[in-house]
């Protein structure tokens, strides 16, 4: 597996989150040169975000689904393999060479066939046969001539597989002839070697083809009878014995291999990739994609590795709001600005949560720490997530160090703070492009105080009027979020940037909000007026009040 470092910000993304990962890669791309360091996002840009990023010039961050670890972060890439049509012996030395004890059989295009395994050759070479019966393998004659290193003399060789019955000339000329009744001479391969009384024989009755070995050469007269019977005649310097356990060996590779459970998809997670290959006599299984194509070697050992991928968590720090399988993660730092929620890691690490009003800011004075300066996309990138979460600095939240780092980026960008953030809300209003469940849940966090979960939403607008109109669908959408996730309340917290005030749409136990002292204006709409600020404001009253009645 490779070592880069994951950095993102946490599910529903704002544009400080997607911001702070972009401009915080980055800077430690620039810091180091052995590790890279990849900005991802747990979701979808919302309508603000997107414009940002348009605006700097720069590309969404990849989508990071799950950080669990899958088949295809611990597989052997570029494994060896055989075609199908192969002979066996191929197989087998490539097993020796490279020191592997199993090799995917393919199809041309890649796709697997078979594997061959220790299991599968066992059951190919150690047949265990009466005296009476006969030695038999289906071959091709191509394959036969490739691993004798073999000269044609006679006959036309095919690259059919035929299931051929192997003799060996060790008999008198009589012997030789009762032996050869009991067979079907066209599926009779005939290993010798200076008998030419036997190869007389055998080309008489037809066999199919016969193999002349230890450099010795059968004779013009032979060669001549056996092209005009159609007999294979093939020469080889090998000996009899080495012919004949070669011979084995020109079996098509697909015709040795296992079959059946041998496969495992790459994108299999670890948890289940174990079960399925420690419940199998298998040591290992070949890695396939969509298509069955082999993309990688997996074995038990690389299954009980203790590999995680590494993370950087930026303007978050609890797992509920994290990528799925944060637990399955090494986490290397935690850059944030919110409350420390319930975190913990099993070694020390780099944690950085500063009382500022965006996560970029902080980001900002690492550049300046590190006596770097960023270049102007990226200072437009830090910027923008500065604004947003200040709401152009009206925000409680908004500190002198936001102010001052968004000063410094503005210069860098080469823009006004006051005219870019107007610009960019004015542009981005995220009501009349989004449905009603994108509207509430692209910045929709989860909360907890104790065993109590609520989510808290929320969204910048320059005027109510939309959201008035929408109001009666926004609340029936909340409350069908609260019910399918068992929350005791959702609520969606919608500022006024022009004026400084918010709505709340409130669906749920309503005594909290009640406790709140919000004038109820509507049913379920109450004015927050001097409310900006989820994070500051709304959250710390919301968690008092459901503290004070577990009390």
């Amino acid at each position: 597996m490779d070592n880069t470092v994951y950095i993102f910000g946490h599910k529903n993304p704002d544009t400080d989150s997607i911001c702070s990962a972009i401009g915080y890669a980055e800077l430690k791309n620039r810091l180091s040169t052995k590790t890279p360091y990849l900005p991802c996002r747990l979701g979808a840009p919302n309508p603000q975000t997107s414009w940002v990023l348009e605006r700097a010039g720069v590309s969404a961050p990849r989508y990071l689904s799950d950080i669990r670890i899958r088949v295809q972060d611990l597989m052997t890439k570029n494994v060896k393999t055989v075609e199908g049509q192969a002979p066996l012996a191929e197989a087998i030395d490539l097993m020796q060479k490279e020191r592997i004890r199993i090799i995917p059989v393919v199809r041309k295009g890649d796709t697997l066939q078979g594997m061959i395994t220790f299991f599968s050759l066992t059951d190919h070479l150690l047949q265990v046969t009466s005296p009476e019966s006969h030695l038999q393998a289906v071959i091709t004659l191509d394959n036969l001539i490739q691993v004798l290193k073999g000269k044609v003399l006679a006959g036309k060789p095919d690259a059919a597989a035929w299931k051929m019955d192997f003799m060996v000339a060790v008999m008198g000329s009589f012997s030789f002839s009762k032996d050869l009744e009991g067979r079907n001479p066209s599926k009779v391969l005939l290993f010798t070697a200076d008998r030419n009384d036997i190869i007389r024989l055998a080309i008489e009755a037809g066999t199919r083809a016969i193999v002349v070995t230890g450099g010795n050469h059968p004779g013009d007269a032979a060669i001549s009878a056996a092209k005009e019977a159609g007999v294979v005649l093939i020469a080889t310097d090998f000996y009899i014995t080495q012919a004949l356990n070669l011979g084995k060996l020109s079996i098509p590779a697909a015709l040795a291999a296992e079959r059946g459970n041998i496969q495992i998809p790459g994108t299999m997670l670890r948890s289940e990739a174990k079960r399925k290959l420690l419940g199998s006599h298998h040591r290992g299984m070949a890695v396939v994609d969509e298509e069955n194509r082999v993309t990688g070697i997996v074995t038990r050992s690389d299954l009980l590795k203790n590999i995680r991928k590494k993370v950087i968590l930026v303007d978050h720090n609890e797992a509920g709001q994290s990528v799925t399988g944060l637990h399955e993660a090494e986490i290397l730092e935690v850059l944030d600005h919110h409350r420390i929620g319930s975190f913990s890691t099993e070694t020390p690490i780099t944690y950085l949560c500063r009382p500022t009003g965006s996560t970029c800011t902080i980001v900002a004075t690492l550049y300046r720490d590190h006596s770097e300066v960023p270049d102007g996309k990226t200072a437009l990138i830090l910027l923008s997530g500065i604004l947003s979460d200040t709401i152009i600095f009206r925000s409680p939240t908004c500190t002198e160090t936001d102010r001052e780092m968004a000063g410094w980026l503005a210069e860098i960008a080469g823009v006004n703070p006051e005219e870019y953030g107007m610009e960019m809300f004015r542009a981005s209003s995220a009501v009349a492009g989004l449905n009603d469940s994108d509207l509430i849940q692209t910045d929709m966090k989860e909360f907890s105080e104790g065993k109590q979960k609520f989510s808290v939403s929320q969204i910048e607008v320059v005027e109510f009027d939309e959201i008035r109109e929408r109001s009666a669908a926004l609340l029936k959408e909340l409350e069908q979020i609260r019910k399918e996730n068992s929350y005791l309340f959702s609520a969606l917290l919608v500022t006024n940037i022009v004026t400084g005030d918010s709505l709340i749409l409130f669906s749920g136990d309503n005594t909290v909000i009640a406790e709140t002292g919000f004038p109820e204006i509507s049913k379920g709409i109450y004015r927050a007026t001097g409310i900006i600020s989820r994070k500051k404001q709304l959250l710390p009253l919301l968690l008092g009040i459901i503290k004070e009645r577990r009390a």
